[in-house]
């Protein structure tokens, strides 16, 4: 099973790779994005009251540099999806090895490949945007904190290369600033009976990833007349507020957390009757069926039809996740483990939650918002293997290897 896991990795990173040359360019939001790296080619940081200029500039910078290496006849966009293809697969390989201390390898293997062919992680992978690599330091961030003990927090060291992790992440997109004060408190609570090393692990962590990420925010702030701008990407808090009442539906209620409409596994696209008012049936259609039709839309039928059988598929593996968190839950040997991967991942939920009711509109709704709780949504799956007997393991690392196979296949046939 773990070569067969690996096989696939490998063939996912080889499809990805593929269209990234091969996809038209409708990826969301392509010309702020490439107008952000423009900038950073030329020297020049991109201007915050631009569409996308709000966004921290890292990924920007990577592929400036990398596209200043490339030949001439690979273009912007290419050069920027390559880059997203090499951070989606660098976060699956350390969240594998993380895992793999902790689970039986197969377990791990399973988890982590059956997360990475997630449309909405596959598509992310193969188009341009921030989000693979705030993900992959993100993820490196946790590693370097878990278990959060006090021997694996040696030395101000550790918490210097977790700080500097953490505020890579926070560099590459806003969702990070989440990263960097979960992982901060990873490092800081094992030490809190002795407050002089608690106080030394944490400054030195803080120290860290401000170095790092710090000026961005503040040049940020000194430019917007609101920090809720860092959210929404407006010039001012008075932009940000009539952006929200342009975008329909504009109004959020109570119920739509709660309520999945049956268009959620049977139409595929995010935009069928009744969707605007399910936050739950959004994110899953986002995560699932629509990941593909957004970015790589569908004339054909069977395609559609192949997209409802994932976004019904989908539902193995969320039930499987929320198995595994039950079970992190309720063994306190994983809740020591891995209480800050639990932390970061319910904090992203939250914050795009609480970004929903913000902005009442469809498209606030992006799963790949919450690319950085990669390795929390693989715990997930690999704690509820390791839950079940072993007659059981295998049919069900067999039921997540084909709904993944099916994924990728799907993002294969789409344009090949």
């Amino acid at each position: 099973m773990t070569r067969f896991m690996g096989a696939l990795f490998v063939a996912a990173l080889t499809v990805c790779l593929l269209k990234a040359f091969s996809l038209p360019l409708h990826d969301l939001d392509a010309a702020g994005h490439l107008l952000n790296a423009i900038a950073l080619y030329e020297g020049r940081l991109p201007d915050p009251g631009s569409w996308s200029g709000f966004h921290p500039p890292l990924y920007y910078a990577f592929g400036a540099a990398l596209w200043h290496a490339l030949p001439e006849a690979i273009p912007l966009h290419v050069t920027l999806r390559l880059l997203s293809a090499a951070a989606g697969a660098g976060t699956a390989l350390v969240c594998w090895r993380t895992l793999g201390r902790f689970f039986d390898r197969a377990d791990a293997a399973v988890a982590t490949v059956a997360t990475l062919c997630v449309p909405t992680v596959i598509v992310s992978m193969s188009t341009l945007g921030n989000e693979t690599l705030c993900a992959l330091f993100s993820t490196a961030a946790l590693a370097r904190v878990l278990p959060p003990t006090s021997e694996r927090i040696q030395s101000p060291r550790q918490a210097a290369l977790a700080g500097g992790l953490a505020g890579a992440a926070a560099l590459t997109k806003a969702t990070g600033l989440i990263a960097v004060a979960v992982a901060g408190l990873a490092c800081a609570v094992p030490v809190r009976r002795r407050p002089r090393a608690a106080l030394r692990v944490l400054a030195t962590y803080a120290v860290a990833a401000g170095v790092v990420c710090a000026l961005h925010y503040a040049r940020l702030l000194a430019f917007a007349e609101s920090p809720l701008a860092v959210v929404t990407g407006a010039g001012s808090a008075r932009a940000a507020h009539r952006m929200m009442e342009e975008q329909p539906p504009g109004k959020r209620h109570v119920s739509d957390y709660w309520t999945v409409p049956a268009a959620t596994f049977s139409y595929p696209r995010i935009y069928a009757p009744g969707m605007n008012e399910s936050v739950p049936g959004l994110l899953y259609a986002a995560a699932w069926s629509d990941a593909f039709g957004v970015v790589l839309p569908l004339e054909s039928k069977r395609a559609n039809h192949t997209r409802r059988l994932l976004a019904i598929l989908g539902l193995i593996p969320s039930l499987f996740a929320v198995r595994g968190l039950a079970a992190c839950v309720g063994r306190a040997e994983l809740r020591r483990a891995f209480s800050p991967a639990l932390a970061l991942g319910g904090a992203l939920v939250v914050s795009l939650l609480v970004y929903s009711w913000v902005v009442p509109h469809y498209s606030a709704l992006k799963a790949s918002y919450l690319l950085p709780a990669f390795l929390p949504g693989a715990l997930l799956l690999a704690a509820a293997l390791d839950g079940l007997p072993r007659a059981a393991r295998t049919p069900a690392r067999i039921g997540l290897s084909a709904v993944a196979t099916l994924s990728l296949g799907v993002l294969w046939y789409t344009t090949a």
